[in-house]
């Protein structure tokens, strides 16, 4: 009869999640300088966002102080 010996040593992080590295990417919009900045202006649909919009720095977009493109129909941009 065979003895089948199991060893639980480096199962301990299969359930959990991933540590980040280096070599995952993060949006260059996500780590813009956005302090001091009024607007978030989207790239695709030109809407504008405030600070206090869920899609400032929440979308593909810039920073800007200048009222430009299409205001926001939830914050009023």
């Amino acid at each position: 009869m065979a003895c089948l010996l199991f060893t639980f040593a480096g199962t301990a992080g299969l359930n959990s999640p991933p540590e980040p590295n280096s070599t995952q990417s993060v949006p260059a919009y996500k780590l813009a300088d956005t302090q001091g900045c009024k607007y978030w202006v989207n790239k695709v649909t030109h809407k504008r966002h405030n600070k206090e919009c869920k899609w400032y720095k929440n979308c593909n977009g810039y920073c800007t102080d200048y009222k430009e493109g299409i205001p926001c129909k939830i914050c009023g941009g």
